[in-house]
Parts: C-alpha cells; sequence; structure tokens
C-alpha cells in the first residue's frame, strides 16, 4: 500500500498530509482510534470481529 496519503485540516484551515506510523492512521478527534488503511481496500474487507478485536473493542 505504499503511496497512501492522509490529509487533515490544520489550524489555518489548509490541508496537510500527515506521516503514517507503522502503516496506521491514528485520528485526531477520537482519542485512541487508529486504523490500517489496507483494510479498506482488502477483498473480500476484513471481518468485523476480527478487526474489534485487534482494536482492543469489546463485543
Amino acid at each position: 500500500m505504499s503511496g497512501f496519503v492522509v490529509y487533515c485540516l490544520n489550524e489555518t484551515g489548509e490541508y496537510e498530509a500527515q506521516p503514517l506510523e507503522n502503516r496506521i492512521i491514528h485520528s485526531k478527534v477520537l482519542s485512541g482510534f487508529w486504523m490500517k488503511p489496507e483494510w479498506l481496500w482488502q477483498d473480500p474487507l476484513p471481518n468485523v470481529l476480527n478487526i474489534a478485536k485487534e482494536l482492543n473493542i469489546k463485543i
């Protein structure tokens, strides 16, 4: 998944590219939330329960 770029609004209202740490996107809005961009392009999509387990979400 090379070439994947995440953009966020900065303090002046302009979009800036954000660095990925270990191929993970960390939310700036939801504290502690993160995701792997490759989940969005998997075919078939990953199992929701497996994702929840990896995110340490109790279902």
